[in-house]
């Protein structure tokens, strides 16, 4: 005859652990509701006050409309009016902080050898500065693309554009080149 082993304390392990894990499951679903029964209580207290706040602001507009009935309008359009003229001259703040000279600085860093700037344009609401310039060769143009790529305050630097374009003798040639970076010299452009 076969003889058959049973072990009861493996059975009896099996059966504690899978105990366990239903205690544990069961005390999570407690936090879990307590913590839900909270928020609850939470979300009305503040949707009760929320009513009261608007029910104040409804009475006190009811208010000044009956003692001055322009008033209001006035005082939406006066906010907006304001808030046109924070902006302007905020717009003119940020364009007289710009600092010309950490840009300079910067690109000076980056221009290889036989690569001429002819205009820098800063764009202000992007953030973006635009180059134009002149190079011998496009591996030049290219070695600056990399460069400014490399260099800390330029970012997403592209080569928009470029053209050969040959001289009034018609032998040497120049390439004009355009190219766009994402620019923060730490204040923000």
């Amino acid at each position: 005859m076969n003889k058959i082993n049973i072990n009861l304390a493996t059975r009896k392990k099996e059966l504690t652990s899978g105990k366990v894990f239903i205690v544990g499951a069961v005390v999570l679903a407690v936090v879990a509701l307590i913590f839900s029964a909270y928020n609850i209580y939470e979300y009305r207290q503040t949707s009760g006050e929320l009513k009261l706040y608007t029910a104040s602001v409804s009475k006190l507009e009811s208010k000044i409309a009956r003692r001055e009935p322009g008033l209001l309008k006035s005082l939406k359009v006066n906010a907006a009016t304001v808030r046109e003229e924070v902006d302007f001259i905020n717009a003119i703040i940020e364009k007289k902080s710009f600092s010309w000279s950490v840009l300079l600085s910067d690109l000076e860093k980056t221009v290889p050898k036989g690569v001429y700037l002819v205009s820098i344009e800063p764009n202000f609401a992007t953030g973006e500065v635009g180059i134009t310039g002149v190079a011998r060769r496009l591996d030049d143009a290219l070695a600056m693309v990399d460069a400014m790529g490399a260099a800390a305050r330029f970012k997403d630097v592209y080569l928009l554009k470029h053209e050969d374009k040959k001289d009034a003798k018609g032998s040497r040639t120049k390439l004009f080149f355009n190219l766009r970076a994402s620019y923060t010299d730490g204040k923000g452009l």
